[in-house]
């Protein structure tokens, strides 16, 4: 099995935030999260190279908004591997519950 190279520590890495971003237009808000679920967090933000927690939810949010808006809950996700075959497909409404 081929080696894959570890990323730098994010500890380094500065998030910076978007400059029409103020005071005034950031609210905050506290989500009480399981250990496994702070896990999963933790690895996402690895996997993608992100500064913050924080970073891993807005990404999420975005994406699960861009879905909400592109698909109907009766439309078909279909999934193929690197061959080009098919290895799941679902009902888009699984995800928009």
């Amino acid at each position: 099995m081929p080696q894959i190279a570890k990323k730098p520590e994010l500890e380094t890495q500065v998030a910076k935030k978007p400059e029409l971003e103020t005071q005034e237009s950031v609210k905050r808000f506290q989500i009480d999260f399981t250990q496994e679920a702070l896990r999963n967090i933790d690895r996402l933000k690895a996997k993608l190279g992100l500064a913050t927690r924080a970073m891993v939810i807005r990404n999420a949010l975005r994406m699960y908004e861009w879905f909400a808006d592109e698909v109907h809950p009766s439309d078909t996700i279909k999934i193929y591997d690197s061959k080009d075959e098919l290895v799941a497909q679902f009902k888009a409404g699984l995800l928009l519950k």
